[in-house]
């Protein structure tokens, strides 16, 4: 599929590593005054936008489906993406690509194009075209290839959300010999409050829906997440996948998240993130860490500083270097 259309990657280190880099990528953007609070804290904390709370930031990438990604930075007032109606792109020779968006009354992103920097001239290459309901959750995404003289179809997804608000399912759809065509799906199911309780992914294969992989959340009572598995279908049958832990200071910051993964009817360990906080509530530190048989090994790490308001002074980011 064109137009960034995600192909799933069931191999299991694969998943594992994109599920870290994701986290690390979080840990980064996310820092100091975008205090992590657990999902289900949505009226407290420094964080009134509700952004990556763990049940959103630690997913593999089948579980962050491109859906969800729009639906918090392509649309809504809150959005911390900056509203860029033209972005253009260079290399060592020059153009390369520009991107161009147009919105509608509701700062909800209408069309995306992407056009390639071609012997003097830009030349359209593709587009995505979105259509939102009265709440501003996207309905649908279509991407179109430019053929140079018309618009031809390449794919399209189509999402369905439950009363609150909350992503059910998104159905992908490719375009061959002038029809749309079933490809992947995915189901969402949550609690009362809106936590997040499953994921579950399907092919289309022989004009029927097969299971590929599945994810289950829990919580504590207070909605703050507790753990997540991850589970492949295996000759007609679930089989363990990888899980993480997460674990959380007396004042409810998130302290340590250990990933695990499944080998030979057995957890082992894979990889964790542990995090220090000062008396406001201001990340202090992170360090990442692998398993080795060893034991723990370093990966990186990240270092804040804050003046008294709070607002961050410093960040460092250094990575482990084996002495030789």
């Amino acid at each position: 599929m064109k137009c960034g259309a995600s192909t799933i990657n069931t191999d299991k280190n694969i998943m594992r590593k994109f599920t870290f880099l994701f986290t690390v990528f979080f840990i980064l953007a996310f820092t100091a005054n975008a205090q992590w609070h657990p999902q289900g804290n949505k009226s407290k904390g420094s964080n009134p936008d509700n952004i990556a709370y763990p049940a959103d930031w630690k997913k593999t990438a089948q579980q962050f489906s491109a859906a969800e990604m729009r639906k918090h930075e392509l649309s809504g007032p809150k959005s911390f993406v900056w509203k860029w109606d033209t972005i253009i792109s260079y290399d060592t020779l020059g153009f390369s690509n520009r991107f161009i968006q147009t919105f509608d009354i509701n700062g909800n992103v209408l069309t995306k194009t992407k056009e390639q920097w071609q012997t003097s001239t830009w030349e359209i290459t593709e587009r995505n075209n979105y259509s939102y309901d009265a709440n501003g959750n996207m309905l649908t995404d279509l991407c179109e290839w430019w053929s140079g003289s018309t618009w031809d179809n390449i794919y399209r997804c189509t999402n369905t959300y439950d009363l609150n608000g909350n992503l059910l399912t998104e159905t992908w759809e490719s375009w061959q010999t002038s029809s749309w065509v079933n490809e992947n799906r995915y189901t969402y199911t949550y609690d009362g409050s809106g936590h997040q309780l499953t994921y579950f992914y399907e092919n289309w294969v022989t004009n029927t829906w097969e299971a590929v992989y599945r994810s289950t959340y829990t919580y504590d009572v207070n909605g703050y997440q507790q753990t997540w598995l991850s589970e492949e279908w295996l000759t007609n049958t679930w089989v363990n996948s990888e899980k993480g832990t997460y674990t959380y200071d007396g004042s409810l910051n998130l302290i340590s998240v250990l990933s695990e993964y499944w080998q030979t009817n057995t957890w082992l360990n894979d990889e964790r993130h542990t995090m220090t906080y000062d008396g406001s509530g201001n990340r202090l530190t992170y360090l990442e860490e692998y398993w080795q048989p060893a034991g723990w090994v370093n990966s990186e790490r990240g270092t804040y500083t804050y003046d008294g308001s709070g607002n961050m002074l410093t960040q460092i980011v250094e990575v482990w270097q084996t002495p030789t």
